[in-house]
């Protein structure tokens, strides 16, 4: 155990990572309640190559508990994805004693004895799917086609050093670096809804109708907007119902078009002052999704399609709620967020580098 006020070294695959993780705690608003906490080594994360690409963290402070996931490749930003009141340990548990854990992007792990292995469940899951959609008489159609063409995509590595990595080793002030408001901003208020909790329909595929329920009971709760929450429907599992159909979502998910048509025909019905946003490809797109949460909107952030470790290949919602402009150095765009699945425990802010993952992602928000 380390604790996080030292510099430490850590040795991994014969050679020492060095990771100051009081200067970034210190430079991250965020992290403040990790910063005098102990941090323990759980995994290496490989690539599907069997290459170490990172490392999972689990972190305990008096206050609360995170993880860190830091990358082993200098190409890449040093602080991949990270949570505070929050672990992956409800993820991580289904890996088997025998196997490893491969590491793909934000909400990406698989399990196996070797990247051939995994490699070879995911085409096995993606058959499964494709034989789904055909026994519905949907081969031909986009969707198909989308699953047809996705493969296992290892983390985008730039060509040359983050400069993420010289920025954290450098040596900071004692205190917490000051934050100018424009340069970090999180929607308090916004609770996270477990998209498999008792009476939801549709479990396995309502990630996207999951976040729309959020997003209604913020604009509600917090923002006093005319605008029908779980109250008006009894119960959030009633709510989440509903916005799935509203949305035409099916055991594949919801495109980021339906899920921007379902969120607006839901508010229309109590006023038609509303429109939608949809932008399909996240890269060169971030000052969007920065505009969104400074007009206080919430954001759907949906990842590309994935083996969720199920029997399909499918796509994941999670609800954006804020930014850090200097995640890692100056300039750097960490997103925080919600999931909705991934443990019923699992309610805690999670933070992503966006330049790591924006490739697979698109999103849609209201105004």
């Amino acid at each position: 155990n380390q604790g996080i006020g030292f510099m430490s070294p850590f040795l991994f695959s014969c050679k020492f990572m060095l990771v100051d993780l009081l200067n970034y705690s210190k430079k991250n608003e965020q992290l403040y309640n990790l910063r005098d906490g102990k941090i323990v080594f759980k995994e290496h994360l490989y690539d599907i190559d069997d290459t170490v690409v990172g490392y999972y963290f689990a972190v305990e402070s008096e206050k609360t508990k995170g993880y860190f996931i830091t990358s082993a490749v200098d190409t890449i930003d040093p602080m991949i994805q990270y949570g505070v009141d929050v672990d992956l340990e409800e993820t991580l548990n289904k890996k088997m004693k025998d196997e490893k854990v491969y590491y793909f992007g934000v909400n990406k792990f698989s399990f196996g004895k070797s990247g051939k292995e995994v490699k070879e469940k995911f085409e096995k899951t993606k058959s499964t799917t494709l034989k789904k959609l055909k026994d519905e008489k949907k081969d031909g159609t986009e969707e198909y086609k989308k699953v047809e063409k996705v493969q296992l995509k290892s983390l985008k590595k730039g060509d040359k050093r983050s400069p993420g990595w010289d920025g954290l080793l450098k040596d900071s002030s004692n205190g917490m670096v000051s934050i100018a408001a424009t340069d970090y901003k999180v929607l308090s208020g916004v609770d996270r809804i477990y998209q498999r909790s008792s009476g939801i329909n549709n479990p396995n595929s309502a990630c996207g109708s999951t976040v729309a329920a959020m997003i209604m009971d913020y604009y509600h709760d917090e923002l006093g907007y005319n605008v029908r929450d779980n109250a008006y429907y009894g119960s959030w599992a009633a709510l989440v119902n509903h916005l799935y159909n509203e949305m035409g979502s099916t055991w594949l998910g919801t495109t980021i078009t339906m899920w921007a048509n379902g969120a607006l025909t839901h508010v229309y019905h109590t006023s038609n002052a509303w429109s939608s946003n949809t932008v399909t490809d996240a890269v060169g797109n971030s000052s969007k999704f920065i505009g969104a949460i400074d007009s206080n909107d919430p954001v759907a952030i949906r990842f590309d399609l994935f083996d969720s470790g199920g029997t399909s290949i499918e796509y994941h919602f999670v609800c954006g709620i804020g930014y850090d402009k200097n995640g890692s150095y100056t300039g750097d765009l960490h997103v925080a967020y919600k999931d909705p699945d991934n443990g019923a425990d699992n309610t805690g802010t999670h933070w992503f580098d966006w330049t790591d993952d924006d490739q697979d992602i698109d999103f849609a928000w209201l105004s």
